[in-house]
C-alpha cells in the first residue's frame, strides 16, 4: 500500500494536469473525499473549476437581448418578437445552434410566464368546424395612427387560417371578410362558430340568442349553421382567439406599412411563407404537423362554393365633379374626364368602389383607403385630359412655355414635382393670362411664386390679380366683331392737380372766400 505522501505528490501531479477528482480517486483506488484531504481541500470544493466549452449562442447573445426587448407599439401596448420570429432572424444572421438554448436565454431576459387556467381540449372532425372573430389594432399606417380591424377564420381541424385587413367590423364588411374566407379555402365549412357579435346576434331573450335576420339569410346562401358560444366562453373559440396573439408578436413587430394595401399584401406574404415558415406554413405546436398540408386533407370534405356570391354591396348615384371626382364616404375618387357634369353609379364594398355609367359600364374602381378626406386619384384618368384635343402634347407645352417665359425652369421643375401629371394643365393656364397681361408682367409673377416654393398657375394669376387688378378684367372676345366700347381707353394719366380746376366751371357770382369753418362763401 502506498503511502500517505507518496499518494499526495500523485494527486497533486495529476491535479497540475487538469484531471477531475473523479479520475484521481479512480486511478489511486480512493474515495474522492480522501483525495480532497491530500489536495488540502475541503470536501466541497473541487480542485480545479473547468471553463465551460464555447456555445454557438455567444456571438449573438448582444443581438437576441436587442430582438428580445425590442416592442412595437399595438393597440396601445407594447408587443415584443416571439422567440421563434427571433429565432428565424437569426437564422438569416448565421446562427446555426439549436432553439432550446436559445429559449432558453429569451425566459432569462424576459422572466417566465404567468400560469393559466385548464380546459377541455375538443378537436372536431375534418371539413366539419370554423371559427371566426376580430381584433382591432391600432398601428402606424402611412406615417400616421389608424386603426384597422383584423378578420380572422380558421378550419378547427387543420388550423388553415384566413386573415384580412379590414376598416370597421360592420356586417357588410362580415360578409366581405366570410366570401374572401370561403374563396381561400375553395369551400365552406359545415358551421362557424361566433361569439355574441351585433352583426349575428340581434337580442338575447334569455339564454336564447336571436340571429340577426340578414345574417340568417347570408347563412343559408353559403349552406353553413351558425353557432354562438356562451357569453364569456372565449375557451370555445380558442382556436381563433389564440393565433391573434401569434399575429401581434411574430408579424407586427417590426414592419412599417406605407398604406392599407401594403398592410394586404405583407399579411398575405406572412400567411403563406413557406420560406420563412409562417402563419400556414408553420408547424403548428399542437398538431406538430403544418396547416397547409392538413388542409390538403380537409379540402375536398368541405361544402363546394355556389354560383353566385351574397354581395355586400351598397348602390347610389353620384354627380362627377369638374375635377373629374366623386365623392364617397368621406374621400374623393377620379373617374375618366368626359364623364363631368354627369351622374354615375356606384357599388360600394367594404373594401373599393367602383363605378359605372348609364349603360352599366365599368368605368373606373378603387380600393377605399384607410381615413377619411383622402384623395384616390388614378393618373390614367387625367391623362385622358392631355390626349384631348385643346391640349398640347407635354412636350410641345414644355417648348412653349420655354419660348413665352425663359429662364423659368426652376418652375416648370417645382410644377411637375408638385401636380406630376397634370403640369400640362397648368401651362395651357399660364399660356392663357398672356391674353390679358404681357409676357413680361407674368414672368415676373413666376420668379415670385418660385421664391416662395408656390409652384402653380393658380399662384401667379393670384400674383397679377394683385399687382394689376384692372387687367385681369378683360375677357377674350372674337377679333373679326366689334370690340366692345371702353376696351380701347388705355391706361389713364392723372396729371396735375390744376387739371382739375376746370372740370367744374366756376360761378361769377362765386367769390371764392371761405368763411371762418372752411365753407366757400356764396
Amino acid at each position: 500500500m502506498q503511502d500517505k505522501e507518496s499518494m499526495a505528490r500523485l494527486a497533486k501531479a495529476m491535479a497540475g494536469q487538469k484531471c477531475s477528482i473523479r479520475s484521481i480517486a479512480r486511478t489511486l483506488k480512493i474515495h474522492r473525499d480522501s483525495v480532497k484531504k491530500l489536495l488540502g481541500l475541503s470536501p466541497g470544493k473541487t480542485a480545479h473549476v473547468r471553463q465551460p466549452a464555447p456555445s454557438m449562442l455567444d456571438p449573438f447573445r448582444e443581438r437576441i437581448r436587442e430582438l428580445a426587448e425590442s416592442t412595437n407599439k399595438v393597440n396601445g401596448r407594447d408587443a415584443s418578437l416571439t422567440v421563434k420570429s427571433i429565432f428565424r432572424t437569426i437564422r438569416k444572421e448565421g446562427y446555426r445552434g439549436g432553439k432550446t438554448i436559445l429559449e432558453d436565454f429569451v425566459r432569462e431576459i424576459r422572466g417566465t410566464s404567468k400560469t393559466r387556467k385548464a380546459f377541455a381540449r375538443y378537436e372536431p372532425p375534418p371539413g366539419l368546424e370554423s371559427q371566426t372573430d376580430w381584433s382591432p389594432y391600432r398601428i402606424p399606417i402611412g406615417g400616421r395612427e389608424a386603426t384597422i380591424h383584423v378578420f380572422s377564420m380558421i378550419l378547427s381541424y387543420s388550423r388553415f387560417q384566413f386573415l384580412e385587413a379590414f376598416l370597421d367590423e360592420k356586417q357588410d364588411t362580415l360578409f366581405q371578410g366570410h366570401i374572401e374566407a370561403f374563396r381561400y379555402f375553395r369551400g365552406i365549412p359545415r358551421k362557424v362558430i361566433y361569439d355574441n357579435q351585433s352583426p349575428v346576434v340581434s337580442v338575447r331573450i334569455g339564454n336564447q340568442p336571436v340571429l340577426n335576420e340578414r345574417f340568417e339569410a347570408f347563412a343559408g346562401h353559403y349552406g353553413f349553421a351558425p353557432q354562438l358560444c356562451l357569453p364569456y366562453d372565449k375557451e370555445r373559440k380558442g382556436r381563433v382567439e389564440r393565433p391573434f396573439g401569434y399575429l401581434e408578436m411574430d408579424f407586427f413587430p417590426g414592419r412599417k406599412f406605407a398604406d392599407l394595401a401594403d398592410l394586404r399584401r405583407q399579411l398575405r406574404s406572412w400567411l403563406e411563407g413557406e420560406e420563412d415558415k409562417t402563419g400556414n406554413f408553420r408547424v403548428h405546436a399542437t398538431t406538430r404537423r403544418r396547416p397547409c398540408d392538413m388542409w390538403i386533407e380537409e379540402r375536398d370534405l368541405l361544402i363546394a362554393l355556389p354560383q353566385t356570391d351574397f354581395l355586400p354591396t351598397r348602390i347610389e348615384e353620384r354627380l362627377v365633379s369638374k375635377d373629374c371626382m366623386v365623392s364617397v364616404l368621406g374621400n374623393h375618387y377620379t373617374v375618366p374626364p368626359r364623364y363631368v357634369g354627369k351622374k354615375v353609379t356606384v357599388s360600394i364594398t367594404p373594401v373599393a368602389i367602383r363605378v359605372y355609367d348609364d349603360a352599366r359600364r365599368l368605368i373606373a374602381g378603387h380600393d377605399i383607403p384607410e381615413g377619411k378626406g383622402r384623395l384616390v386619384i388614378n393618373d390614367e384618368h387625367y391623362a385622358e385630359l392631355r390626349r384631348a384635343r385643346r391640349h398640347l402634347p407635354a412636350q410641345v407645352c414644355d417648348s412653349l412655355f420655354e419660348l413665352l417665359f425663359p429662364g423659368q425652369d426652376a418652375f416648370l421643375e417645382g410644377l411637375k414635382r408638385r401636380v406630376k401629371s397634370v403640369y400640362p394643365i397648368h401651362l395651357k393656364h399660364l399660356n392663357s393670362l398672356t391674353e390679358h397681361f404681357s409676357a413680361a408682367q407674368v414672368a415676373d409673377a413666376i420668379a415670385e411664386a418660385v421664391s416662395h416654393s408656390m409652384f402653380t398657375s393658380t399662384y401667379v394669376e393670384e400674383c397679377l390679380r394683385r399687382r394689376f387688378p384692372s387687367q385681369i378684367s378683360m375677357r377674350r372676345f372674337d377679333e373679326e366683331l366689334e370690340k366692345p366700347k371702353g376696351l380701347e381707353l388705355g391706361p389713364m394719366e392723372l396729371g396735375d392737380e390744376s387739371v382739375f380746376d376746370g372740370i367744374f366751371p366756376k360761378d361769377d357770382n362765386d367769390s371764392g372766400e371761405e368763411d371762418e369753418n372752411g365753407s366757400v362763401k356764396v
